[in-house]
């Protein structure tokens, strides 16, 4: 049914967003994310000391959301249930793959209709799954993937899939000003790729030891712990520019994890607290200047 005039001003004030015209609305899909690390007392101060901030400041996050996404292709599961309204085929191969011209309207194609721009940005293959064609034919008209990187000057890898989310979301942040210089708001769907499974140990992502120790965290869950150290750092720098820039003050980010991951914490006991942490994912409204809050609710 919509909102009404009065409820899109009284949400836009929420979020400190200028209460006519239009915003840019950026999804930002943090590859392999869930909330069980972030949420942890001990856990998510050391590992996600930037986001967590970011969330307590200038978010309106949602603490129960759920992933449906728990066979092959649970990235383009994630998306197309996120920006489709729509359960992906649980089940069955994923929609890109199998249902590529599913007659369904989706978010970017909603807002081209309206006047947007839209654009794809990740740093691996835009061809792989499916993607640029599904999106392609759901709305999506800009694609920025790893030859758009390459071509930029980024070379960095962490494992393999893709180039390092860093310096990826440093250049991203500046694409997107370029990208809004057409004059038109924009629609970025934006998907990190370092923590995709199996996730390393990495230098630029270090663990306390005395955490690990705490834990009895194995060399796998050390992985993950490293690759999130490092996802946290490089959404910091994506933010801190975005909200230096000129983007800033118009620009709605929704951050979510695209999925969760199988690693089973080690400081959890029973089957059914495993099945929730691996489904739980943080879905979060940020702004420059939002009025942050905490929605517990389902």
């Amino acid at each position: 049914a919509g909102t009404t005039p009065q409820e899109t001003a009284t949400l836009r004030r929420r979020l400190k967003l200028p209460e006519t015209g239009p915003i840019h609305i950026i999804f930002l899909f943090a590859e392999s994310l869930r909330s069980y690390e972030l949420n942890h007392p001990k856990i998510g101060p050391a590992i996600f000391p930037n986001l967590k901030r970011r969330l307590d400041e200038q978010a309106i996050f949602f603490t129960q959301g759920y992933s449906s996404s728990f066979d092959s292709g649970q990235t383009v599961r994630g998306q197309f249930s996120t920006l489709c309204s729509m359960l992906p085929n649980i089940g069955g191969a994923a929609t890109y793959l199998a249902h590529t011209n599913l007659q369904t309207t989706c978010l970017q194609q909603l807002l081209k209709d309206a006047g947007y721009s839209t654009g794809w940005f990740n740093s691996f293959k835009s061809g792989y799954h499916n993607k640029r064609l599904f999106e392609s034919l759901h709305g999506t008209d800009h694609f920025y993937d790893e030859t758009y990187y390459r071509g930029r000057g980024i070379t960095e890898k962490i494992g393999s899939w893709g180039l390092a989310d860093e310096p990826v979301l440093l250049e991203t942040a500046h694409t997107l000003e370029e990208f809004a210089n057409t004059q038109s708001p924009i629609f970025a769907n934006i998907l990190t790729i370092s923590t995709h499974h199996p996730q390393p140990i990495i230098p630029q992502g270090t663990v306390p030891q005395a955490l690990l120790k705490e834990l009895g965290a194995d060399k796998s869950y050390h992985g993950l712990l490293s690759s999130y150290r490092y996802l946290d750092s490089a959404m910091e720098g994506f933010f801190e520019t975005l909200f230096a820039g000129p983007l800033a003050e118009n620009s709605l980010v929704v951050l979510l994890g695209d999925h969760g991951t199988p690693h089973r914490p080690p400081d959890i006991e029973t089957k059914v607290q495993h099945i929730e942490s691996r489904f739980r994912i943080p879905i979060a409204l940020l702004t420059k200047n939002a009025i942050p809050e905490q929605l517990h609710h389902a």
